[in-house]
C-alpha cells in the first residue's frame, strides 16, 4: 500500500513541475526533424508545370519550361521517388525528357536516364548516366541555373549528419535551425547546409549552403502554399553569392494523385511518354 501511494505522490510531483516548467523538456533531435520534413510529402503522385528564370548580375534572363512527373514509392522495393522531366521551352530542347529513380538509403546511387530526340552523335536517342554526369545534363539543359541536382532532389535523410543549433524566428515564422553535413565526402552535395524548418508545418524556408573552405556559396528560400490539401512549394529562390547570380523555380501548375501509371518512369518508352 505504501509503494502504491508512493507511486501516485511521484507522478502527481513529476506532473506539476513538468507543468510549471522545472522539468527540461528536450527538443527533437536534428535527424528527426529532417525526417518530419520528408513525411510531409503525403500525396502519391504528381503532375506539375514548372518554369525556371535565371537571371544574372546583368538583370539579363532565361526561362525554361519542364512538366514534371514525381511519384512516391514508400520504400518499395527500395525506393523513393521517381521523377520524370520533359522539357518544352525553349525550342530548341523540345520534348527532351530526363528520368531518376532515388532510393531511400544513401547506399544506393540513384539511377539516370536521358532522352535525345536529336542525338546524332551516340546514336542512342536514350542513355542511361553514370553517377558523375548527372549536374552535366541539367546543367546543360537548364544553362547555369543556379539549382544542382542535389537540390532539386529530396536527399535521403542517412546521407547527412545533422546538429540542431537552437531556435529561430524567421519571417514571423518560429523555426529549428539545422546543420546538415554530408557523410559521404565523395558526392555532389554541399559540404555543410543550415536549415530553417517551421515548427510544427515541417517545412523547410531557408537553406543556406556551405562550401569546403566554410565559405557561404548559396541561400534557397521557399515559398509554400497548400494545394489539394497537400503543402506545395510553389516558389523557390536561389542565389548565388559568389556570381551575383539567381534563378527562381516555379511551380505554375500542379495537381496531386490523379495518375500513377508506372508507365511515365519506364526508362525504354522515355520517347513516347508526356
Amino acid at each position: 500500500m505504501k509503494l502504491w501511494r508512493k507511486s501516485i505522490w511521484l507522478g502527481v510531483c513529476s506532473t506539476f513541475l513538468l507543468a510549471i516548467g522545472l522539468v527540461p523538456v528536450y527538443p527533437l533531435a536534428g535527424k528527426e526533424i529532417l525526417e518530419k520534413v520528408k513525411a510531409t510529402r503525403t500525396w502519391e503522385n504528381e503532375v506539375a508545370q514548372v518554369s525556371f528564370l535565371m537571371i544574372n548580375k546583368d538583370k539579363k534572363t532565361r526561362l525554361r519550361h519542364v512538366l514534371r512527373r514525381r511519384k512516391h514509392y514508400a520504400g518499395k522495393d527500395g525506393l523513393d521517388t521517381k521523377t520524370l522531366l520533359v522539357f518544352q521551352y525553349p525550342p530548341k530542347y523540345h520534348n527532351y525528357a530526363y528520368l531518376s529513380w532515388s532510393y531511400r538509403t544513401s547506399g544506393q546511387r540513384d539511377l539516370k536516364w536521358v532522352y535525345n530526340p536529336n542525338d546524332t552523335f551516340y546514336f542512342k536517342p536514350i542513355r542511361r548516366l553514370v553517377y558523375d554526369q548527372r549536374d552535366n545534363f541539367l546543367g546543360f539543359w537548364l544553362e547555369g541555373n543556379d539549382f544542382t541536382y542535389e537540390e532539386l532532389t529530396e536527399r535521403p535523410v542517412d546521407a547527412d549528419s545533422y546538429t540542431l543549433l537552437g531556435e529561430e524566428v524567421y519571417n514571423l515564422k518560429p523555426c529549428y535551425l539545422i546543420e546538415s553535413i554530408s557523410r559521404d565526402k565523395q558526392d555532389n552535395a554541399p559540404a555543410r547546409r543550415i536549415f530553417w524548418i517551421w515548427k510544427d508545418k515541417w517545412l523547410s524556408l531557408k537553406v543556406d549552403f556551405y562550401d569546403s573552405e566554410g565559405k557561404l556559396r548559396k541561400t534557397l528560400y521557399n515559398h509554400w502554399a497548400q494545394v489539394q490539401g497537400f503543402w506545395t512549394l510553389r516558389q523557390s529562390l536561389m542565389k548565388n553569392h559568389k556570381t551575383q547570380h539567381q534563378t527562381i523555380m516555379r511551380v505554375d501548375k500542379v495537381e496531386y494523385n490523379t495518375e500513377s501509371s508506372d508507365i511515365y518512369f519506364t526508362p525504354s518508352l522515355l520517347g513516347n511518354v508526356r
